[in-house]
This record gives C-alpha cells, structure tokens and sequence, in this order.
C-alpha cells in the first residue's frame, strides 16, 4: 500500500477504531484530533512521506503506542477519556 495521508488515516482507524488527522507542518507529521490534543507529543518524526523512514506501519505504531500511554495514564480506555471530557470551551 502507498503510504499517503488517506492510506495512513485509514490504517490507523483500522488498527485502532479512531479516526485521527494527519498534517505537516514545519517539516514533521503531526496528529489532529480530540484523542491526539491528549498525547504529550503529537509528532511523528518523520519529515516526507517518501523517506525510506516512513511506513504506514510506523505510523500506525506511533499512534497505538501514544494511546497506550494515555490508557497508562488515566487507567482506561482512550474512548472513556475523550468521553469524560467537555470539548465545549468558550
């Protein structure tokens, strides 16, 4: 599979069950979203999606690895964390 933004989403949602975004910016990956907006770091350190560094599975690894540490943290599923939150700020 050719990694690119859409592939990489959708394997990640596969492996996962979330739906996260992915964008560059100033030259690394970076997840979007309410589960990501929780995670320490938001980077994959990976600079083009072309590099011989990147795979669909090293960012699959990435993003499963940063939810096990929430998971860690709060001592439950990503699912119950993001849904005890109240993303209505003013």
């Amino acid at each position: 599979m050719k990694v690119t933004k859409a592939n990489i989403i959708k394997s990640v949602e596969q492996a996962t069950g979330i739906k996260p975004d992915l964008e560059k910016y100033e030259g690394s990956y970076y997840w979007l979203g309410k589960e990501a907006s929780l995670f320490c770091d938001r980077c994959v350190y990976v600079s083009a999606l072309n590099s011989p560094k990147a795979s669909i599975e090293v960012f699959v690894k990435d993003f499963k690895e940063k939810i096990a540490e929430i998971e860690r943290e709060y001592e439950k599923p990503i699912v119950e964390v993001v849904a005890g939150i109240d993303w209505n700020i003013e």
